[in-house]
Order: C-alpha cells, then sequence, then structure tokens
C-alpha cells in the first residue's frame, strides 16, 4: 500500500447513519431515566420483552416522545411513584394529553401467587392530579391501601379542602388475583374516593383484602361519595366478608340523591341485606337496578 493510500484511508471516516428524518424533538431514545426504569421494571423478569424494547428504541429513532404518547398512560409494576412524578413533570405536554390512567403497584412471586409492595394513600393522588389536568379517568391495579393518619379538619375560610374532581370512571380491586392477602385500610380507600365525583365506578370488591377488624371511618373522608353508577363485581363467595364491609360503607357515605344506577354481585345471604340498607338509604334517584346471584 501506498503513503498516499494509506493516509488517504487513515483520514476517511465512516458517518454515523443518518434519522430517517431531521427532528429537533427528543427521540424514544432520549426517554428520561426515570421512564426508562418504570420499562425496565415491568419487563425485569422477561428477557425478551428487554431485548424487544432495547431494538424497538434502536430502530424508531425518529418517533419523537410528544408524538409517541396518545391518550392512556399506563405505569404497572411500581416500585415507588417518584419516577413516574418527576417524568409528568419533566413532560408537561405529555402530562397535557392523558385523559385515562392506569397505575399499579409492584407485586413479587412467592410460589403460588404473589404479593403486594407498595401502599397507595390519597397523598399520592392528590400530588398526580394537578400533574395531569384532563385526566378523566383512574384505575387502581395492585395496591394496599394505607390507614389514613389524620382525621379531615371541618371546612373553613382558612382552609380549602382538596377537591372534588370529576372523573368519567375510577376502577379499583382488579389485577390481585393470585395475591395472598395483604390488609387493607377501608377508610384509606374511600378517603380516596371522597377526593372525586364520580360517573361511573366499578369495583372488584372480593378482591379487596381489607383489614375487616377496623371498619370505615367517615371523619376520614373529604366529604360524602358523589357517586351515580357504581358497578360491584366479586366473582366466588371465599372474601364475602370482605364485599359485605364494601357495601356497607358505600351505605355509609354516600351522598343521598346521586345514585341513578347500580350493578352488584351478591354471593352470600349476608350481602341482601347489605344491598336493601344501600337501597333504602339511597335509592330514591335510582333509575335502574341490576342485582346478579
Amino acid at each position: 500500500m501506498s503513503p498516499s493510500n494509506h493516509h488517504n484511508r487513515r483520514k476517511h471516516h465512516i458517518l454515523p447513519p443518518m434519522l430517517t428524518r431531521p427532528s429537533k424533538c427528543r427521540t424514544i431514545c432520549d426517554l428520561p431515566v426515570e421512564l426508562l426504569d418504570m420499562i425496565i421494571s415491568y419487563l425485569e423478569s422477561d428477557d425478551w420483552g428487554v431485548w424487544s424494547c432495547s431494538l424497538a428504541c434502536r430502530y424508531l429513532r425518529s418517533v419523537s416522545i410528544d408524538r409517541y404518547f396518545s391518550k392512556s398512560l399506563v405505569a404497572w409494576h411500581l416500585h415507588n411513584v417518584d419516577h413516574l412524578f418527576s417524568f409528568l413533570h419533566a413532560n408537561p405536554r405529555i402530562s397535557a394529553k392523558i385523559r385515562n390512567f392506569t397505575l399499579g403497584g409492584a407485586t413479587r412471586d412467592v410460589g403460588k401467587g404473589c404479593s403486594l409492595l407498595i401502599t397507595t394513600d390519597d397523598t399520592i393522588v392528590l400530588r398526580l392530579l394537578p400533574l395531569l389536568p384532563h385526566l378523566e379517568s383512574i384505575e387502581l391495579r395492585t395496591f394496599a391501601y394505607g390507614q389514613p393518619q389524620q382525621s379531615v379538619p371541618p371546612p373553613s375560610p382558612q382552609r380549602d379542602t382538596p377537591g372534588p374532581f370529576h372523573l368519567r370512571h375510577l376502577s379499583f380491586g382488579s389485577g390481585y388475583y393470585g395475591c395472598p392477602p395483604r390488609s387493607s385500610s377501608v377508610s384509606g380507600l374511600f378517603r380516596i374516593l371522597s377526593l372525586f365525583t364520580i360517573d361511573h365506578l366499578h369495583g372488584e370488591s372480593r378482591e379487596c383484602h381489607l383489614d375487616l377488624g377496623t371498619p370505615l371511618d367517615q371523619s376520614y373522608l373529604y366529604r360524602p361519595l358523589q357517586l351515580k353508577y357504581p358497578l360491584l363485581r366479586g366473582y366466588g363467595s371465599a372474601n364475602s366478608k370482605h364485599a359485605l364491609m364494601i357495601l356497607n360503607s358505600f351505605t355509609e357515605s354516600i351522598e343521598p340523591g346521586h345514585l341513578e344506577r347500580v350493578e352488584i354481585d351478591c354471593r352470600a345471604v349476608s350481602e341482601v341485606s347489605a344491598i336493601r340498607k344501600l337501597l333504602a338509604r339511597n335509592g330514591n334517584s335510582l333509575k335502574s337496578l341490576k342485582v346478579d346471584g
């Protein structure tokens, strides 16, 4: 090889691959550490999934984050919510798009099932709401609900009570299949519900493993529940006591005059009496009732 050719080869540089189209927007390869952490946490037990995610990030370099996100955001298997809040704070354009939000805590395999690792409460929900200004629907999955630490003080000119925030749909209790019981506070759950006016509530009443020794304390609620259409589902009769506690808590906490439609799964004789009490107290405005045995 002549010196001149050798010199020319040394000066020849391989150019990096060009994007399919130039863009000043951040791309999927530039996802914040917080979001990447959530993705990897969700896929941590799935080597093929992690590989697929990495491959997608390489081939979708020109897809901007703002264009990639739709109106729905699903954050499952969270070990803590700090990464989620950091991501939403840093990306207000994405946060403003989100209408439907699914939030789920981490679980751990324990042989025949899984155990819940994360407890949630109203403080987490209150931190979330200002970040999602157009939120219409929330689904809460695989959480234990913490016992409130203090009662809600009575309204006063010096202190604003948060809410009520309007939701078209709120769901709780799903995703627990195969999880051994971990006691949740019914007051903690209903304190979250009392932040909202809810058009349609979907509850898996038998999947919420509640602390049966601590009934609802209404002093923890921000206000009576303003609820139009509760759909309370349950499968089997193993957790009838938990379903009964949910029914009694709704009877005590719903503000009369709001219920328009009710659908309930009834799996035990004791629940018939609870449904009767619910309707006697809150059934004046009812337009439709469905009870499945």
